[in-house]
């Protein structure tokens, strides 16, 4: 083998491996971006995201401390079942109304969750992740709240 034939096979082989780091590199980087963007349920996680004091409880006194019931005309109840996301870093965002927005209580759900303090994100393998909750809330007509268990 001539010194041309080297120089070109020492040519393919770097090439080959660069192309392999590229690849493994894009790989990494591409499933990087979908822990940063994938939304586990509840139930796919190894410990689910929950507010500081641990409890429903604690999670109530909490929203009713921010939660300021709008105007209504008297009813027994409202429900509002709201879905949100815990981030990683346990902020509480993509507040949407899935039922219940009459009379402004929609809003004023997703007004309270967005003021609210950070909640301890879910945990997946070792690694805080973003969780989606489901809960419902039930606005007295008098304006008192009940935060039911989440989903």
């Amino acid at each position: 083998m001539n010194s041309k034939e080297i120089q070109k096979k020492i040519f393919l082989l770097c090439s080959a491996f660069l192309l392999l780091c590229t690849i493994g590199s894009t790989q990494a980087m591409a499933q990087e971006q979908d822990d940063l963007t994938f939304v586990f349920t509840q139930e796919e996680v190894d410990t689910k995201a929950i507010y500081h004091g641990e409890s429903i409880t604690a999670f109530s006194k909490a929203f009713s401390s921010v939660f300021i019931s709008p105007d209504t005309p008297k009813k027994t109840n409202y429900i509002v079942i709201a879905s949100f996301i815990v981030e990683t870093d346990g902020r509480v965002t993509d507040v949407q109304i899935i039922k219940g927005d009459e009379f402004g209580m929609g809003d004023a759900v997703i007004s309270a969750l967005s003021r609210m303090q950070t909640v301890r994100p879910a945990i997946k393998d070792g690694k805080n992740v973003r969780s989606r909750f489901l809960m419902p809330f039930t606005i007295q007509g008098n304006g008192k709240l009940k935060v039911s268990k989440k989903k």
